[in-house]
């Protein structure tokens, strides 16, 4: 494959090989945070644009996340769609097929066509990176690839056109802004832009600054939306390295760089959680086993960057995949995941242009020979995934084979099984979570609800009360408590949880009327009454107070 497929046909191709690979997802469901961020966000159901311009990406819960590109998407789907799963997959599938023939392009006006064809089919089958086009909400990542290689496409076209080129620094600085505010890691490409010029010119040129403008920018319209740069807390089991010092960050930033290196050589097996249990970490810089994969970035980052200066047009998808990595090893900041396979798309694109100008020369057999080969075995890995993909059962039912140690898979399942109203299937997965992590808070809360519905009420009573002690302001573990001690137990203690619980939230009504039947059930219709006059002040036409009313006073009309 010495020369690409002239013209359309190459652009057919890749779209061709993108259907076949991902056409059957269009048939998932809403898996993982699709949940979250479509089905439960109101925002999205809406079309509150106000509220995508001016809360965080999972809606103002101290997440540090803004991505208001991404969430106008949804809510964009969601509006021609509703909740018909399809429509959200058929956009995610335009979008990565955009990728791979904005990728054949560049390849095609930067270097006559000779690797372009290659790279676009590399990329576009790549399994790696695969979750963020089978998750609906991959689509942050798709998006900011999406708009940072269309403003690749505006520096070259900017360069190779005559004329001052106003139009394409425009379109410069809307692109990279874009890729900044549908997912932070899109700051990647104004990096890569700014350090292509660098060693191209020894200097910041023009289009280098117009990259730094729009990461200035991206930046403070995100300080302006929500206030803060970082979450305000991350879970342990989500990122462990966000209870560390740099030190030790930075000792396993590099095992990490290896890690996301290595997934994308060998892409096999995929998983859609990489909890601690499965990932060693070290506990210092000094610990010798962190020393290798050290050693082995600080050389591979030397080799890349005499390529740079050997060659400057390599700077860009250097940058891409180097500094895709990096920014998410947690070197620079503290990122909400410890791994993630969808966190190497970008990188991906630096990864699938190496190895296309490695394939450009190879005799022409053994090119066809080798693109044939990588179609059949990425096909099949992606057909694989697919499957797993389909469903929640499905995605961590693979998860915990692949994972058995993983808390976070168990978890998933258990929640999946739990949805099906699968209980005793569900609570054996919460108590393996637990097994595996006793600080789970989630998996103790909805173990506990699954035994509530299966009935088991003096186990429910003993597993919100260590809820209750691990948590002593937890809203719901308390009110939970509060009833079962009332149906099935100690019934001074409920009365006194509820009237705490009504003292810190008095206006809510289904609090107020299990307390009112509280003290109904011990005699104090007096007191029930009063609370009741209250509760009608509040709303005084609520059926629910009228009837307690009723049933507590007969003889009011």
């Amino acid at each position: 494959m010495s020369k690409s497929m002239p013209g359309i046909p190459g652009y057919l191709l890749v779209l061709l090989v993108v259907y076949v690979a991902y056409g059957f997802s269009l048939n998932n469901e809403f898996t993982y945070d699709d949940i979250g961020l479509v089905l439960q966000d109101p925002r999205v159901h809406s079309g509150d644009w106000r509220g995508i311009l001016s809360q965080s990406y999972w809606g103002d819960k101290g997440d540090g996340l803004y991505r208001p590109i991404t969430t106008a998407s949804l809510a964009l789907n969601w509006w021609v769609c509703q909740d018909r799963v399809w429509g959200y997959h058929l956009v995610n599938l335009i979008l990565h097929s955009s990728i791979g023939i904005m990728l054949l392009y560049i390849s095609r006006r930067t270097e006559q066509g000779k690797t372009g064809l290659v790279v676009a089919l590399i990329y576009s089958l790549h399994p790696g990176p695969s979750e963020a086009v089978f998750s609906v909400v991959g689509r942050a990542e798709l998006l900011a690839c999406c708009c940072g290689l269309a403003a690749i496409i505006c520096c070259v076209r900017q360069l190779q056109d005559s004329g001052p080129g106003l139009g394409w620094r425009l379109g410069i600085f809307i692109a990279l802004l874009c890729a900044i505010l549908a997912k932070e890691n899109g700051v990647v490409f104004a990096s890569g832009i700014v350090v292509w010029r660098i060693f191209l010119n020894s200097k910041v040129d023009g289009i280098g600054g117009i990259a730094i403008l729009a990461t200035v920018a991206a930046l403070a319209g995100k300080w302006l939306a929500i206030g803060v740069f970082q979450p305000d807390s991350i879970g342990y089991l989500d990122n462990p390295l966000a209870y560390e010092p740099v030190d030790s960050r930075l000792a396993n930033a590099f095992s990490l760089f290896i890690r996301s290196a290595l997934k994308l050589i060998f892409p096999y097996p995929l998983v859609v959680d990489y909890s601690p249990q499965q990932i060693p970490l070290f506990a210092e810089f000094t610990m010798p086993d962190a020393w290798v994969p050290m050693l082995l970035v600080i050389s591979l980052g030397g080799w890349a960057v005499v390529l740079m200066i050997k060659r400057p047009e390599y700077a860009i998808w250097t940058t891409l995949s180097a500094g895709g990595i990096l920014l998410v090893s947690n070197i620079f900041v503290v990122t909400g995941t410890i791994f993630a396979e969808r966190l190497l798309y970008i990188p991906a694109l630096g990864f699938s242009m190496a190895l296309g100008r490695l394939i450009n020369r190879l005799p022409a057999r053994i090119q066809i020979s080798f693109i044939a080969s990588w179609i059949c075995i990425a096909v099949s890995i992606l057909w694989g995934r697919g499957e797993d993909w389909r469903s929640e059962f499905s995605l961590f039912t693979s998860a915990v084979e692949v994972h058995p140690l993983s808390a976070r898979s168990h978890y998933g399942l258990a929640l999946a099984l739990h949805r099906e109203n699968k209980l005793r299937p569900a609570l054996k997965e919460y108590d393996q979570a637990l097994n595996i992590y006793p600080r789970y808070f989630e998996a103790r809360l909805n173990r506990a609800a699954v035994l509530l519905e299966l009935g088991k009420y003096p186990d429910a009573i003993v597993a919100y009360r260590d809820i209750v002690d691990q948590r002593p302001r937890h809203f719901q573990g308390r009110y939970a408590l509060a009833l079962l001690e009332f149906n099935f137990g100690d019934l001074s203690l409920a009365k006194s949880m509820l009237w705490q619980l009504h003292g810190e939230f008095p206006r809510r009504i289904d609090l107020l009327c299990d307390l009112v039947r509280s003290l109904a059930g011990q005699g104090d219709r007096t007191e029930a009454l009063g609370l009741l006059a209250k509760g009608l002040i509040l709303e005084p036409a609520n059926e629910e107070l009228l009837l307690l009313e009723q049933a507590i006073n007969p003889g009011v009309d």
